[in-house]
C-alpha cells in the first residue's frame, strides 16, 4: 500500500506524465490575482502550492508549498484538502499522520472527490486513522467507482470475497471489468481468472488470455507468469514454447516462484538460443508507451477467434497483418458486423457471440 500512495503522490505533483489535479487553473478562470493579495482564490493558492511542492518555475520549497496548501484546504477547496491528505499520509513536508491524513480525505470525500473516497475506503478497510469499518469502506468504494479505476477494482473484489457486502459474483464482474477496461492491471488480471475459472461465467480461456496479456504489458508480474502458463501449455491459445518461455523467464526474474519451476520445466524442449534470447528479451523488456484499443493481446484474441471460426489469419502473433485484416473484413462481411478492418468493441462482441454460438469459446 505504501507504494500505491507514493505513486499516488507522484502522479499528483506532476512527477509522471499523468492529468493534474482537477482544480481549475487560475489561467482558465478569468483574472489572475495577485499572490497573498484579499482577491487570491482558493485554486490560485492551490496552484503556487502546487509549484513550490514540484518546484515548477521556482525552487522547490516544501515548507511553502504545504503553509498554502493548507490556506486552500481551509477555504475549502478539495483538490488542496485531498492533497492534504496525501503528504500527511506519505510523510511529505509533515510528519506521516494517518488520523490527520484520513480527516483532510473525508473533507474531500464529502465533496465527492473521488481519490479521497478510494483512500478513505482504504484507510477504513485498513483501519489506519480510523476504526476499522469494512462496510463504509466499501460504501466509499461504490460513490468513487465511476471516476476512478482503483476503487472500482476494489468494489469489485469486495463482491468477490463479501467482504463489507454480500458476495456477488455478477456484480464482481461488473466493476473488475469497468476497472480493466481503464487498464488496470489488476483488475485485468482477475478478469482473467474469472473468465479461467468460470466463475459465474462460462469458461472461456481465450478470453481470459486476453485480459492475461493487457496485465502482463503493464508490468504485473503474475499475468505474466498466467501468459506465460497459457502459452506453453496452449491453455486458450495456440501452444507457443518459445514466446511462453519469454513470458515465464521476465515473471521468473521478478521473483515468482512459479514461472521458475513451469521455465525449467520446459526448458530441455527449447534450443539453447531460444533460452539466452529470452534471457536477453526479459532484461531488455518495458512496458509499451501507449495503450491503443487494438492492442497485442486483442489482436491476438481476434486471430484466434478467427481462426476458430475457420478464417486463415496465418499465425496467431499479436500482429495486424494483411491476412488477419482480410479475415476481419470477410467476417464482417459474412456475419453482418459492420465493415472494414478495424478491430474495434463491436467486433469482439461479435466474435464472442459467433464462438458460443459455435461451442467453440
Amino acid at each position: 500500500m505504501r507504494r500505491l500512495l507514493v505513486t499516488a503522490l507522484a502522479l499528483w505533483l506532476g512527477a509522471c506524465s499523468a492529468p493534474q489535479p482537477a482544480a481549475t487553473a487560475p489561467a482558465a478562470q478569468g483574472p489572475v490575482h495577485a499572490p497573498g493579495s484579499p482577491e487570491e482564490t482558493a485554486a490560485e493558492i492551490y496552484w503556487r502550492a502546487m509549484d513550490y511542492l514540484d518546484g515548477r518555475g521556482m525552487p522547490r520549497d516544501d515548507a511553502k508549498g504545504l503553509a498554502l496548501l493548507q490556506s486552500a484546504a481551509d477555504k475549502g477547496l478539495a483538490d488542496a484538502q485531498f492533497m492534504l491528505g496525501l503528504l500527511y499520509d506519505t510523510g511529505r513536508a509533515v510528519n506521516e499522520d494517518p488520523a490527520a491524513a484520513a480527516a483532510w480525505y473525508a473533507k474531500a470525500a464529502a465533496q465527492k472527490h473521488p481519490e479521497a473516497q478510494f483512500l478513505l475506503g482504504l484507510d477504513y478497510y485498513r483501519g489506519r486513522g480510523v476504526r476499522r469499518n469494512d462496510a463504509q469502506a466499501v460504501k466509499l468504494f461504490g460513490a468513487a467507482a465511476a471516476r476512478n479505476a482503483a476503487a472500482a477494482y476494489h468494489l469489485g473484489v469486495a463482491y468477490m470475497l463479501g467482504r463489507g457486502v454480500a458476495a456477488n459474483d455478477a456484480a464482481a464482474l461488473k466493476w473488475l471489468q469497468q476497472s480493466a477496461d481503464r487498464h488496470y492491471p489488476e483488475a485485468q488480471y482477475l478478469v482473467g481468472l474469472i473468465y479461467t475459472n468460470g466463475r459465474g461465467v462460462p469458461r472461456d480461456l481465450a478470453w481470459a488470455a486476453r485480459w492475461y496479456g493487457k496485465a502482463a504489458e503493464q508490468g504485473l508480474v503474475r499475468a505474466q507468469y498466467m501468459l506465460g502458463l497459457d502459452l506453453v501449455t496452449g491453455l486458450g491459445l495456440p501452444q507457443d514454447l518459445a514466446e511462453g518461455y519469454r513470458w515465464l523467464t521476465l515473471a521468473a526474474e521478478h521473483g515468482d516462484q512459479e514461472a521458475a519451476r513451469l521455465r525449467t520445466s520446459v526448458e530441455d524442449k527449447l534450443e539453447k538460443s531460444d533460452r539466452s534470447a529470452a534471457v536477453t528479451w526479459a532484461r531488455s523488456w518495458k512496458p509499451p508507451e501507449v495503450r491503443p484499443f487494438a492492442d497485442a493481446p486483442t489482436i491476438r484474441y481476434v486471430q484466434v477467434a478467427l481462426a476458430r471460426l475457420g478464417y486463415d489469419i496465418g499465425s496467431p502473433d499479436g500482429v495486424l497483418g494483411s491476412r488477419t485484416r482480410d479475415a476481419i473484413a470477410a467476417y464482417r462481411a459474412k456475419s453482418e458486423a459492420g465493415s472494414g478492418e478495424q478491430i474495434t468493441a463491436d467486433l469482439l462482441d461479435s466474435l464472442r457471440l459467433a464462438l458460443t454460438q459455435a461451442g467453440k469459446p
